[in-house]
């Protein structure tokens, strides 16, 4: 997963440009960028501690997950709460 985004990609869910300073994730499927404010699940207090967290997280952006089925999106996120 990525986390520093990129100058001119869209962000799967509302198709707008996803820019630098903004908090977005990468698909881990597509490699497609989404704001973290959209259809993430992801809190900002979730966002941050994922970028200061050395665990590996993993991303499936809202089309892939029709494609590809249910992600381990709370695992991640529970994995990284507790290390923290």
């Amino acid at each position: 997963m990525a986390t520093s985004n990129p100058t001119s990609n869209k962000c799967v869910t509302c198709k707008k440009t996803v820019r630098k300073n903004q908090q977005a994730i990468d698909c881990d499927v597509c490699k497609n960028w989404t704001h973290r404010s959209c259809d993430t699940d992801i809190s900002k207090e979730d966002y941050m501690k994922i970028l200061k967290s050395e665990t590996e997280f993993s991303f499936t952006c809202s089309i892939c997950r029709v494609s590809v089925g249910n992600f381990s999106l709370n695992a991640s996120l529970d994995t990284i709460s507790s290390e923290t």
